[in-house]
């Protein structure tokens, strides 16, 4: 896969150790799809690290790729501390991407921590394409939450939890979803959850830590909810070659994140 070395548009130093970090995109790429990664390394790193699109768009038909990492190690760390006018090399979009249904208006996202860095980018393509969207966003702590007013306008409904319950319902996000979720459904007391339309055969995308997608994954096939997962993994080359991203299906099947994913449908994992 051909590599490319893009400049840096803008870097933003978050709370949390996040970094949100855009390049000027080159016209002759490929346009990256919601859900789909990249492989960015530095001069001073050996191996490149996977991380997916946070967003892409247009200034004055100037193309601008965003991603939302959070600092955790040498790569990401060396990423940080690039500056406007810096190279950094990068090679994609790779993998699939989360699919969008024309005859569907409402999307369920779930994101925890920064699982939202591929969710905020599906936000903004599912409100362009006229879904009612119901974002259930937890971290642990308030610090972490990311563009609060961004996704509260693209959003009909947007949940927020915090372990440290300073903003949003303390607690976790897997909790608030089993619940809004469970007494829709089951009882139909809370209509005021889904409207009318809204109502009628939602999607499900989901994002985080593996134990929340679990959970998540678990409510909403008991519901028959049609659900998307995006899994991470560690990888040196976003081509399958180094073995390094495989995982195996409930039905014993074994995929390469890199290559059959990163998004999967739940059902092929979570068996109820």
């Amino acid at each position: 896969m051909k590599q490319n070395n893009l400049k840096v548009a803008h870097i933003r130093h978050l709370k949390g150790d996040y970094v949100h970090l855009t390049l000027t995109y080159d016209e002759s790429m490929e346009i990256p799809k919601p859900g789909q990664f990249f492989m960015l390394k530095t001069e001073t790193t050996l191996i490149a690290r996977p991380i997916s699109v946070h967003n892409f768009f247009y200034v004055l038909k100037k193309g601008y790729v965003e991603f939302l990492f959070k600092v955790v190690g040498e790569g990401t760390y060396d990423l940080s501390k690039k500056t406007k006018g810096d190279t950094i090399t990068l090679w994609g979009p790779i993998g699939n991407h989360f699919p969008v249904f024309e005859d569907r208006k409402t999307a369920l996202l779930v994101a925890g921590g920064r699982g939202i860095a591929p969710l905020f980018y599906l936000t903004t393509t599912l409100f362009e394409k006229g879904y009612d969207i119901y974002l259930f966003y937890g971290v642990k702590e308030s610090e972490e939450l990311v563009h609060l007013l961004r996704l509260k306008n693209l959003c009909k409904k947007l949940f927020i939890t915090t372990e440290d319950g300073k903003k949003g319902k303390k607690g976790f996000i897997t909790s608030l979803f089993s619940d809004s979720i469970s007494q829709y459904f089951d009882t139909r007391e809370q209509p005021s959850l889904f409207d009318e339309r809204s109502a009628q055969s939602p999607v499900c995308y989901v994002c985080g830590p593996d134990i929340m997608i679990e959970r998540v994954c678990e409510i909403s096939l008991k519901h028959d909810i049609e659900t998307y997962i995006s899994l991470e993994a560690r990888m040196a080359c976003g081509t399958g070659v180094c073995l390094g991203c495989t995982v195996e299906t409930a039905g014993g099947r074994i995929y390469h994140i890199c290559k059959e994913g990163p998004i999967f449908n739940a059902k092929e994992f979570y068996c109820l």
